[in-house]
């Protein structure tokens, strides 16, 4: 197992220093000290930790609590605080980030290897617990849960950043047809392959989920993607699938989605796919759940009418 990684963030040289020989001796690693909140979210951002030892107090325009916030909201990397002395408003501050633990400086090295030893073991039970509340248990995608909620996110970020997404939706063709010929087991197993197609041609910042039962299909959520123009998604799915469904006539994946151009007064409800069209041929339902009459009669009077009697 390899040894957790560990960010220093400790305005001080001589003190980070310190920590660093500490973090080896009990066989951490360190990749990076950062010595300001902004470095401490760009390091961050780039490697990754598996932990954050974190300085309340620092220096300049970023302090420990803000940095701590923005990593863990942004990353969702466990943080612990080194405090040697904060006042209260700065401790309710602190508080309310919801840190994995604090070290009180000075600080001897078994309280500092047993601190980190269980905020490493929350953040793993954590995220092992959250995955199961998100993830669907057949394919290992995202559930409709995770979707809602990792899509939502995604969709303010684009909004606040005036940035693109672009929403596809995959239907798994005659799904119902290999279950009720075949078995549910060869129709679990083409859910299966579809999906591990998918998370092999999305990128991995991506939100794909299944959306339904059996006979629902995946959804796919691109942040970042140019406006108006989900081409390249749409055809690069095509494109993984055809190998997949040439092998056989009876399934079929068939992709429709939208994108759309994100702005802060614009509304996040979801819109239909410009690619959808009704069903032909179906009576179209009213609220009430039976066929609109009138309209049935009138789109076949042409042909059915009878002739008026003289």
């Amino acid at each position: 197992m390899a040894p957790a990684q560990i960010l220093v963030v400790e305005d001080e040289n001589i003190v980070a220093r310190d920590i660093e020989r500490n973090l080896h001796v009990l066989g951490y690693e360190v990749p990076a000290i950062a010595a300001s909140g902004e470095d401490a979210i760009d390091k961050a951002v780039a490697i990754h930790p598996d932990l954050v030892l974190m300085d309340i107090r620092l220096r300049g325009r970023i302090d420990g609590v803000s940095a701590a916030q923005e990593i863990g909201g942004r990353l969702a990397i466990p943080v612990v605080y080194l405090t040697s002395y904060a006042d209260d408003e700065t401790l309710h501050r602190a508080k309310l980030t919801e840190p994995f633990g604090y070290i009180v400086k000075p600080f001897e090295k078994k309280d500092l290897h047993a601190t980190i030893e269980m905020a490493l073991y929350r953040h793993q039970t954590q995220m092992t617990l959250r995955s199961l509340a998100l993830a669907d248990e057949l394919t290992g995608l995202y559930n409709r849960r995770g979707f809602l909620t990792l899509a939502d996110q995604h969709l303010k970020f684009a909004r606040r950043a005036t940035r693109g997404c672009s929403l596809l939706f995959i239907d798994v063709d005659r799904l119902k047809q290999i279950n009720d010929t075949f078995g549910h087991r060869e129709g679990d197993h083409a859910l299966i392959t579809t999906a591990k197609i998918l998370r092999q041609t999305f990128r991995e910042s991506d939100v794909i989920a299944r959306l339904g039962g059996a006979q629902r299909g995946r959804g796919a959520f691109r942040p970042d993607a140019d406006l108006f123009d989900r081409g390249p998604d749409d055809q690069r799915g095509r494109s993984a699938l055809r190998p997949q469904t040439e092998q056989t006539e009876a399934v079929t994946a068939t992709p429709s989605g939208a994108s759309r151009k994100t702005r802060g007064s614009a509304s996040s409800r979801p819109r239909r796919p410009p690619s959808y069209r009704p069903a032909a041929g179906r009576p179209r339902r009213t609220r009430a759940g039976r066929p609109d009459r009138a309209r049935t009669r009138r789109s076949g009077s042409s042909s059915s009418a009878r002739p008026r009697s003289a």
